[in-house]
């Protein structure tokens, strides 16, 4: 009869062990899934930040070089102009007079002292800096436990442990109680597990 009975308390120990494991390799799974989808929604948030910034600072850019280029062709025609006034023949002078008059009607708006060189840069200490850090703290709200109520449980307790009414505290007594013997109860050690 005692060997059955410990047969049976093994078998039990076993199957509680196996299916308390299976537990917490569902809750692993299940936390560093929201882990894995926070850095991901954080990585894809910083990305697109950092392109529209990227695009912002490259509009203004190529803004500005399309005036520098309509700067430098204004120039160049100026040039051409004044090489023209050097030719010898008055009437060949003239008719290119006309036409270079023509060609730089556009380039008589460009007023020069409207360009300028675009030096921005992109904001490094949002993307490269201390990154890690920056993203950590944030990834304190999603983390649990935060602080909260503590609640201990009875089926863990040492049967010389006393609880408050509202499960919260407990202390040592002096004598042992008689309680169900269930696999969660610490049985060696005062000890008792909350949640």
């Amino acid at each position: 009869k005692h060997i059955t009975e410990l047969q049976l308390k093994q078998e039990g120990k076993i199957s509680y062990i196996q299916d308390k494991t299976q537990s917490l390799e569902q809750n692993i799974t299940t936390e560093f899934a929201r882990l894995h989808q926070f850095l991901q929604d954080k990585e894809q948030q910083l990305i697109q930040q950092l392109k529209e910034e990227a695009n912002g600072i490259l509009e203004k850019m190529k803004k500005s070089l399309t005036e520098i280029q309509k700067m430098a062709d204004a120039i160049q025609r100026q040039i051409d102009i004044h090489s023209t006034l050097r030719q010898e023949d008055p009437l060949h002078f003239l008719s290119s007079l006309k036409n270079e008059t023509e060609r730089n009607k556009d380039s008589q708006e460009v007023n020069t002292d409207a360009v300028t060189l675009i030096s921005d840069d992109l904001t490094l200490g949002v993307y490269k800096g201390p990154l890690q850090c920056k993203v950590w703290k944030e990834m304190l709200s999603i983390l649990n436990p935060g602080v909260s109520r503590l609640s201990l449980d009875p089926n863990t307790a040492h049967s010389k442990l006393i609880f408050s009414e509202d499960l919260t505290s407990i202390r040592r007594g002096d004598k042992w109680k008689q309680l169900p013997d269930i696999p969660e109860r610490f049985d060696k050690k005062e000890c008792v597990l909350g949640s």
